[in-house]
């Protein structure tokens, strides 16, 4: 049996007629279907300086910039964000402390620009441990992994430490006294939950924090710090 559907009426004038409901979004669908990205371009540099072999994608597909910094990318339709990752020696843009290595796809927008910082200080020496989503099912796995995980203290120890001096007006006063707490530059730029994207994002506590107790409220103090590849990094604070 087929089903009837109502038709307007026709003139010479005006000939029309209204689709069925179904078919409306049949068609609907199939222009959706068919609907595809443009292309989008944009530029890596630093200091006005193109930065070549630069990976960047779009979580789908990735390029790399020319010897001028320049690429183009066509991202997938299910994709949300451009990024970058960022190469040795250089630092992205941050914005309250998070690091803006990407910029959301606007398909009204052409162009996506990154600008690079030199990194001042050498990242060519770095300690990374990775521990990529365990799954645990029995109860030896977890016997298992719990000898991975000494496995990597142990060499986490095996590095010497952070060792972090000051000075008080030129005056060697010893170390500084290491202690567990929240960054208060981090608390700072996570207080305001109106500008974070999710408000479930706070500062987790460090073990990396060091204070002293100078003798004067108008001393000059110098904060002297020897990470545990041998480099020296010095700051100097003016009360």
């Amino acid at each position: 049996m087929y089903k009837q559907y109502p038709v307007q009426s026709v003139s010479r004038k005006n000939l029309s007629f209204r689709l069925p409901p179904a078919l409306l979004t049949l068609l609907l669908l199939c222009h959706l279907s068919g609907a595809t990205a443009s292309t989008i371009k944009w530029k890596v540099t630093s200091e006005g300086e193109g930065l070549p072999n630069v990976v960047v994608t779009d979580g789908y597909h990735c390029v790399i910039t020319d010897h001028e910094g320049n690429f183009k990318l066509t991202p997938d339709l299910n994709a949300r964000f451009i990024y970058i990752s960022t190469p040795a020696g250089y630092l992205p843009a941050e914005e309250n402390m998070v690091p803006r290595f990407f910029i959301p796809i606007e398909f009204t927008r052409e162009e996506y620009d990154f600008s690079l910082r030199k990194n001042p200080l050498d990242d060519t020496k770095q300690l990374l441990l990775v521990s990529s989503d365990p799954q645990f099912h029995k109860e030896e796995n977890f016997v298992h992994y719990a000898k991975v995980v000494d496995d990597m203290i142990a060499l986490k120890k095996s590095y010497n430490n952070w060792n972090v001096k000051w000075q008080e007006d030129g005056v060697d006063m010893g170390e500084m006294t290491r202690f567990e707490g929240h960054d208060p530059k981090v608390e700072k730029a996570y207080s305001n939950k109106e500008r974070l994207e999710f408000s479930w994002i706070a500062p987790e506590l460090t073990d990396h924090l060091f204070r002293a107790t100078p003798l004067k409220s108008d001393s000059k103090l110098t904060i002297i710090a020897t990470d545990p590849f041998g480099n020296i990094y010095k700051e100097t604070i003016e009360r």
